[in-house]
């Protein structure tokens, strides 16, 4: 099994409780590998702006038709 981690904005600085998004993510990763036997896990996350606004989006694919 292979995991790719793709952090495309790497060094952002957010205000907000890194608690939970360290267990948010956790989470995330620990779903799709629980339900992958073969294939791959990928956890992207990128900054996505909108006007004055700024989010992260996370998204997590996972599976043998995944390819990292």
């Amino acid at each position: 099994m292979a995991i790719c981690l793709d952090l495309a904005d790497a060094g952002l600085r957010t205000k907000g409780d890194a608690d939970a998004v360290r267990r948010l993510l956790i989470n995330l990763m620990h779903n799709a590998l629980w339900h992958t036997e073969e294939g791959s896990v990928t956890l992207r996350a990128a900054l996505v702006r909108e006007d004055d606004a700024a989010m992260i989006e996370l998204e997590v694919r996972y599976g043998a038709r995944h390819r990292a």
